[in-house]
């Protein structure tokens, strides 16, 4: 065995969950947080899952005082670290 392939079989796993295989780095302990690896093309729709489920987003209307053609504002709020932005 190559020491590349010894490198990637001690440090990372491939879990199945039906025909969707994902690559999940190994854990040292149960505490550690589990790492998954995603291709690119899967990057956007994680990202924005992990946006929509730590926050909530409230709408504002600005239509009677519109900044040219922008007539709402969105506001995201971090539930963790209740961080507007």
């Amino acid at each position: 065995m190559s020491h590349q392939a010894y490198y990637f079989l001690s440090n990372y796993e491939i879990l199945q969950f039906g025909n969707v295989e994902k690559l999940r780095k190994h854990r040292k302990s149960n505490d550690d947080p589990i790492q998954y690896y995603v291709h690119i093309e899967e990057t956007f729709a994680v990202i924005k899952f992990a946006y929509i489920t730590t926050g909530q987003e409230d709408l504002i209307n600005m239509q009677p005082l519109p900044h040219g053609y922008f007539k709402w504002i969105i506001v995201h709020q971090d539930n963790l670290t209740k961080s507007a932005h």
